[in-house]
């Protein structure tokens, strides 16, 4: 007994340090979380969202949906990956507004793989969350561009009336507040939506034909 208990004491020695080395580490991950901004968490899930869209990891997106729409989500992103292949995802604008919600722009440049032929669509991504526990996907609607880049569901994605003639202007990815937000679609007002009404139709629309290497056909 008396050889074990330097042993004894050495290792309990050595679960207490490991232990305040566990606690220091949770103490300094939670400050640095409660420190982040709303802005910050809103800015996060919005593009860790597209990006794993982006990559056909559906799954993972669906887990910044709200639940209430996280099948739908789920069925209308069906096809990526597979029949659609985005080529990028670029995030215009983002808006907070004062009650907690949120909307996001994204330029979504995808290949329809069938036929080869390059698309952009615009959609808005509406998001719901207080910004300290973080946000969640609410919907999604397709501002311009090719509306094929979703499987029609109910509920799902859908061109809003009246916008087949909106294009995006970049942003820079500009994030602004509520109390700036103007309705989208305002004739003569480019707003933090960074949407501006304009005659020259969606925003490239009209497919571009490519080869199995991705090289344009001209």
């Amino acid at each position: 007994m008396t050889l074990l208990r330097p042993v004894l004491h050495g290792v309990l020695g050595t679960l207490l340090c490991a232990l305040a080395a566990l606690l220091v580490t949770y103490t300094l991950g939670c400050t640095l979380i409660q420190g982040l901004s709303p802005e910050t968490y809103l800015s996060d899930q919005v593009h860790q969202l597209n990006d794993e869209a982006r990559w056909s990891r559906i799954d993972l997106a669906a887990m910044r949906v709200d639940p209430g729409y996280r099948e739908t989500f789920t069925a209308s992103h069906a096809h990526w990956g597979n029949a659609v292949r985005v080529a990028d995802a670029d995030v215009t604008n983002l808006t907070l507004g004062n009650g907690g919600d949120a909307t996001s722009l994204v330029t979504y440049q995808w290949i329809d793989e069938r036929s080869m032929e390059l698309y952009a669509t615009t959609v808005r991504q509406t998001w719901t969350g207080n910004g300290e526990i973080g946000f969640r996907l609410l919907r999604e609607d397709i501002l311009a561009g090719e509306p094929a880049l979703y499987v029609t569901v109910a509920g799902g994605p859908a061109l809003i009336e009246g916008n087949a003639s909106l294009a995006a202007s970049v942003d820079n990815g500009g994030l602004t507040t509520g109390a700036e937000s103007a309705a989208v679609g305002d004739v003569g007002d480019t707003g933090p939506t960074g949407i501006t009404a304009s005659g020259s139709g969606p925003v490239a629309s009209t497919p571009i034909r490519r080869d199995s290497q991705g090289v344009a056909i001209r």
